[in-house]
């Protein structure tokens, strides 16, 4: 194999594989990276038991071939280059890569040792690129951190009929997000973590996602990259299951004053990190008051309908529920009790907020 690319994109494809492959203990069992070349296209493909990631771009392929590096390695070593251009080519026993002012060798490693290659399900459908990485950025990071809960670690894609929702959630909050749709059914929850990597990638290459669905696995393809990776065998999370139909108050008030309100407010929190949510007549009032850093609120003015019930937040989960309604108005529907508190776009907020999104948020005991 012998190859010259753009070093800035190349490089950028081999930190994008490396994020499937986990490392593993030293020497030559650590996290490799498949490099084929063919015509006009150099592919890379990292793959784990359970994950794959694919990436190809355009290359001056002087002869064809492929060869297995360590992946770290070769993406470290592309990354530090200013070069506009790298190339690559199979000398011996090594990988050499060759720039400018120098020529660094990689080990290279015999295939048959790597692990069997998963395959990319049947296409089921596909989204617009940027609206679905959007969706999936906020979706995905309502997922709880904690692999203790499975359930909760996981994104479900879940398509009936013309709509995709991305559901998300861990013990005190829950994300779901809708897009058209006009493909096969399908229902699957695959890591939050995994898919929280990607979303960048996916917004800034192609117009269009595709989501693809077999047994036990769920892929995405992108702008030149495909993803896949095996479904989360924990059960599914169902937002049916919670009751929003019992709202008391509504209040409608621009998202970014109450992200700034949360922000400078939150300096004050007592040690559960309890911000204080007062409806009264056209305007929320957001305080906070500890023992130890004293007292502060501040008055927002808001549309509001209904009771004037008074929820409390854990501030975190409050600032992160309302920040990606940014740029626009939002609309708190407020349950009395500890019933969920429902986030969504108010109805004259601007194309740039996300419509097809719903955050809720749990209050705390009084």
């Amino acid at each position: 194999m012998d190859v010259t690319a753009d070093t800035t994109a190349l490089a950028a494809a081999a930190a994008e594989v490396t994020k499937v492959l986990p490392s593993r203990s030293g020497g030559s069992a650590g996290a490799r990276v498949l490099l084929e070349a063919s015509g006009t296209e150099l592919t890379l493909t990292g793959s784990e038991p359970d994950q794959l990631l694919r990436t190809s771009g355009s290359a001056m392929v002087h002869t064809d071939g492929s060869v297995l590096v360590p992946a770290r390695v070769l993406a470290d070593t592309l990354r530090s280059f200013d070069d506009p251009q790298v190339r690559l080519a199979v000398e011996g026993s090594r990988l050499a890569v060759r720039a400018q002012r120098g020529r660094f060798a990689l080990p290279v490693l015999d295939p048959a040792t790597e692990p069997e290659r998963v395959e990319c399900p049947p296409a089921a459908g596909s989204v617009p690129a940027a609206e679905f990485a959007s969706l999936l950025r906020t979706v995905a990071g309502a997922a709880a951190k904690d692999d203790a809960l499975p359930m909760f670690t996981g994104v479900r894609f879940n398509a009936v009929e013309d709509q995709l929702r991305l559901i998300a959630c861990d013990r005190f909050r829950m994300a779901i997000g809708t897009l058209p749709w006009a493909g096969e059914p399908l229902d699957s929850a695959v890591p939050a973590a995994l898919l929280r990597d990607f979303a960048g990638s996916m917004a800034n290459k192609g117009a269009r996602v595709a989501l693809h669905a077999g047994p036990n696995r769920l892929g995405f393809g992108w702008g030149g990259s495909t993803l896949v990776t095996a479904v989360l065998d924990a059960g599914f999370l169902d937002d049916a299951r919670i009751v929003t139909d019992t709202v008391d108050t509504s209040v409608e008030v621009c998202a970014d004053e109450l992200s700034g309100a949360i922000r400078r407010v939150g300096t004050f929190l007592d040690p559960r990190g309890a911000l204080q949510v007062s409806v009264d007549d056209g305007e929320l009032r957001v305080s906070a008051a500890s023992e130890y850093a004293g007292e502060a609120a501040e008055t927002l003015k808001a549309t509001v309908h209904g009771g004037r019930t008074s929820p409390r937040f854990q501030a975190r989960y409050l600032a992160e529920a309302v920040r990606p309604f940014s740029g626009g108005r939002i609309r708190l529907d407020i349950q009395p009790g500890l019933r969920a508190t429902v986030l969504t776009p108010a109805a004259e907020s601007t194309e740039d907020t996300p419509t097809g999104l719903r955050y809720l948020v749990m209050p705390l005991r009084q």
